[in-house]
C-alpha cells in the first residue's frame, strides 16, 4: 500500500481523479453553508494530489511493485495511454483550501496548477475549477467563524431573488441579535454590507437591494453579532 492511492489509481486513474474531485465540490459546497468538510479529509485529499502529482510530474518513479507491475492506466485501458501522461488539471480548490487556508505544504499541486491555462481545459468536471479558481487566492472573508450560528436555531433558512432587484432572506435566531448582511463575490470580495438592525429571537424574513450585483453567483453572509451563517446567493436577470 502506498499512501495517497485510491482503489481505482492502477485501473482507472482519470476517474478515481473523478472521484477525488467529487469530494472537493461537495467540500466546497459544504464550506460555504459553514461546514468544514476539507478539515476532514485534508490529509487523504493532500496525500492523493502530491502522490499522483510527483509522478505526473515525473519528479518520482512510478514503484514497479504497484499495479502488478502493469502501470497505471489513465481512462480504464481505453486510449488514454499510460501515467505519466494523464492531465494535471483542476487542483485550484483543493489548493486554495488546503494549502492557503490550512497550511499545507503542496509544491506538486502548486506545480501542476502553475502548468494548466485555462483555455486549454477539458469538458470534465475540473473545469469550472480552474474558470473560476485559476490564479485567485483563497479568502475566508465571507465565512470567518463557524461557529454556534450553524445550528438549526439560528440559519438562513432561504435565499431567493425577486424581480424588483432585491433578495428575500429568511433566516431564525436563537437571541435577540444585531444583524448585517453581507454580499461577497465568489472570489471573497465584498460587495455590499446591508444593516438589518436589532433581530428578537425567532423567525424573520429582510429584504435587500440586488440593483448593482450584476447577475451570477455570490456568497451570502448573515453577521449574527459575534456569529455568522452563509448562503449561496444567485442573482438573477428578470
Amino acid at each position: 500500500f502506498v499512501e495517497g492511492m485510491a482503489q481505482e489509481t492502477c485501473r482507472d486513474y482519470g476517474h478515481s481523479v473523478l472521484g477525488i474531485r467529487s469530494i472537493i465540490g461537495t467540500a466546497t459546497m459544504a464550506y460555504t453553508q459553514g461546514v468544514d468538510l476539507f478539515e476532514f479529509e485534508k490529509d487523504r485529499i493532500a496525500a492523493n494530489v502530491e502522490l499522483t502529482g510527483s509522478w505526473l510530474l515525473k519528479e518520482r518513479a512510478i514503484p514497479k511493485e504497484i499495479c502488478q507491475g502493469t502501470g497505471i492506466d489513465c481512462t480504464g485501458g481505453s486510449s488514454g495511454g499510460k501515467m505519466p501522461n494523464c492531465g494535471k488539471r483542476g487542483w485550484e480548490v483543493a489548493y486554495r483550501h488546503l494549502h492557503d487556508r490550512l497550511g499545507i505544504d503542496m509544491p506538486m499541486a502548486a506545480r501542476m496548477i502553475k502548468d494548466v491555462k485555462v483555455e486549454d481545459m477539458a469538458r470534465w468536471n475540473n473545469k469550472p475549477e480552474t474558470l473560476t479558481a485559476h490564479g485567485i487566492p483563497f479568502s475566508d472573508a465571507p465565512i470567518m467563524s463557524i461557529s454556534a450560528a450553524q445550528n438549526h436555531a439560528e440559519r438562513i433558512k432561504h435565499v431567493r431573488s425577486l424581480p424588483n432587484a432585491t433578495a428575500e432572506i429568511s433566516f431564525t435566531l436563537a437571541s435577540t441579535k444585531t444583524v448585517h448582511a453581507a454580499v461577497y463575490n465568489m472570489g471573497g470580495t465584498l460587495m455590499d454590507r446591508v444593516p438589518l438592525g436589532d433581530r428578537i429571537t425567532g423567525a424573520h424574513k429582510a429584504l435587500i437591494s440586488t440593483s448593482a450585483l450584476k447577475p451570477g453567483m455570490y456568497l451570502l453572509k448573515l453577521e449574527l453579532g459575534a456569529n455568522s451563517t452563509t448562503r449561496l446567493l444567485t442573482v438573477l436577470s428578470f
